[in-house]
Order: C-alpha cells, then structure tokens, then sequence
C-alpha cells in the first residue's frame, strides 16, 4: 500500500463494503431513472470495475434495479448521496473531482468521464475513499487556504477548514497480532484506548492524576451545603492516587500549593514536574463526564427512599456468641 495515502470522509451511508481501483462518477442532478445511468454500468462492468456513483439523490427505481444487479452479478455498485445543499453541494463535488482525476457530469450530456479512486471503504458509520496525494491536489489545498485568508465569514471558514482538513488528513493501518486470541483481544483494547483517548485530547486536556479536581476543590468556598460536598469529594482522587503508592500526602498538597499549581506529581518517576512539560494529562471531556456521572449518582442515592445492600460478612466471635447465650 502506498505510504502517502489520505482519508476522505464525505459521505454517511448504511453500506458495509470495499472495493480497490474501482471507477467513480460524479452526476450534478437526481437521478429518476435506471436508464439514465445503465450505459455507464454496462461500461464499467465490460472493463471489470466496480463502480461508484455520486448524485444529488436516487429515485427508489433505481435503488432497486442496482440492488438486483449487485445480487446477480460479480462486480457491484454503490449509490452515495451528496449529503449538501445549494453552494456547498458545487464545493464538494469540486473536491472529489481533484481527488478522483474527473469532472463533473450532467444527465442531459451522453459525454460521460470516469473517475478513478485507489480503494474504497465504506460501513454503517462513514465513506472513507483513500487516494495518493499528488501534485495537482496539492496545489489545489494550496488554493483553498488562500480563500481562507481571504474569508471572514466563521460558517464559510469553518466550511473551508473542514475541506481542507479532509483533503489532507493522513493514516495509517495498524495491524493487531498475538498468539492466542486472547493476547489479540487484550491488545486490540490497549490500541483501542489509546485511539479513543486521542480522539478525546481534541476537547482539550487538563492536569492529570486528580489535580484538577483538587484546584477545582481549592478554590470552591464553602458558602452552602453542596460546595461543602463537592469541596471533600475532590480531594480524593489524589489523595488516593498517593495513598495507593504509600506517598506523603500532605507533604505533596503542600510543595504543589507553595509553587502556586504550576508542577505536577508523577507518581510514576516519584519527582515533581512542571505542568509545562508533563505526561500526567487527563481529557478534559472525561473529567467532566466523571463529575458530572458522579453528581448524578448521589442525587439519585440522597433521592431515593430505600436502598438494597450486600452487608459485610462478618464471622461472628464464637465464645462472645457462648457467653451471651
């Protein structure tokens, strides 16, 4: 596979498919008719191709003919919608015609071009077309991001920035292995965790290892009941953490405190760190599901009338039990 591959993520569907060098043709206008596009089926599939056709939206005509000719036949086709509306719909298609080397098509002209794209992969979730940078789309980003210097519209930069975030965004494949499936499982997880956790870091990221919570607790003044709660609740994720890793607590709070939160704990490396160049990080998003997944299991305790319990089982003492009978 080539190493300079990018992510295309444009289109949501409900397929769950793969197709490799498969031809691609975009058409400006809804298509109402199977006979309409059955020439540019018959083209592909004499040359072995899959195919992949973009429009405005398919009448349910069409869905149905190109389902029976996918259940029939060994090379298939996939209907995508274009999801935009008005301008953006002309944008997008401009987009896709760099990235797949063609133009875009009208109904009413028979001069049809196909359109090429290196692999395709498409689920229940999202279209990802893969396709190799080469010099004309880069010059084509090139262009795109002098129209964001010049625009100062914040929903047309916004749209601008996604375009060319898309056009350039890189990836990679991982491969998982082990010996056993239970060694693939338990690192599949690992690389799943990490994934997610980078994909969090976008909302943001705070200090880690409880030392948010206890700034946060720091700064609460005790002026109602719930402060007073929240204020003793914060402390003990770190108080924890130093606990578990039989650690001086007090004497911890008080250097970081003295040094006004600007270094850090790492219980790991046992030395203080500055919070500028530190690995003890939390996702802010996660933090801030915890508190309030937190706060919302003690309402519902403090709420509720009665509670079930499993009670310590404590064995009792044999000759206290004797004496008292």
């Amino acid at each position: 596979m080539p190493t300079n591959l990018a992510s295309l993520n444009f289109f949501d569907n409900n397929f769950n498919i793969k197709f490799n060098n498969s031809y691609v043709i975009l058409i400006d206008d809804q298509i109402s008719f199977y006979e309409e596009i059955d020439f540019l089926i018959n083209d592909a599939f004499s040359k072995n191709h899959n195919l992949v056709i973009f429009a405005d939206s398919f009448s349910e005509e069409v869905i149905n003919e190109v389902l029976a000719i996918n259940y029939e036949q060994k090379n298939k086709i996939i209907l995508i919608n274009n999801p935009e509306y008005g301008l953006r719909k002309k944008e997008i298609l401009k987009d896709l015609c760099v990235i797949f080397n063609t133009k875009i098509n009208n109904l009413k002209s028979k001069d049809f071009s196909f359109g090429c794209i290196y692999e395709v992969n498409i689920d229940k979730d999202i279209s990802v077309f893969n396709f190799i940078i080469n010099p004309q789309i880069t010059n084509y980003i090139r262009n795109l991001k002098k129209q964001v210097k010049k625009e100062y519209n914040s929903y047309e930069l916004e749209f601008l920035n996604d375009r060319i975030s898309k056009l350039k965004s890189i990836y990679g494949i991982i491969y998982v292995g082990g010996k056993t499936n239970l060694e693939r499982r338990e690192k599949k997880m690992r690389f799943d965790d990490a994934l997610f956790a980078l994909n969090a870091s976008k909302h943001k990221i705070c200090l880690g290892g409880g030392l948010t919570y206890f700034k946060i607790s720091d700064a609460l003044y005790e002026n109602n009941f719930a402060n007073k709660i929240y204020k003793n609740a914060l402390k003990e994720p770190l108080k924890q953490i130093l606990y578990n890793c039989n650690i001086n607590y007090e004497k911890i709070i008080e250097f970081v405190k003295n040094n006004n939160y600007s270094v850090i704990y790492n219980v790991k490396n046992k030395t203080f760190e500055s919070i500028d160049n530190s690995n003890v990080l939390d996702n802010k998003i996660v933090l801030e599901k915890a508190l309030i997944n937190a706060t919302s299991i003690a309402s519902l305790l403090l709420t509720s009338s009665h509670l079930v319990i499993n009670e310590q089982n404590i064995k009792p003492n044999v000759n206290n039990f004797n004496d008292e009978i």
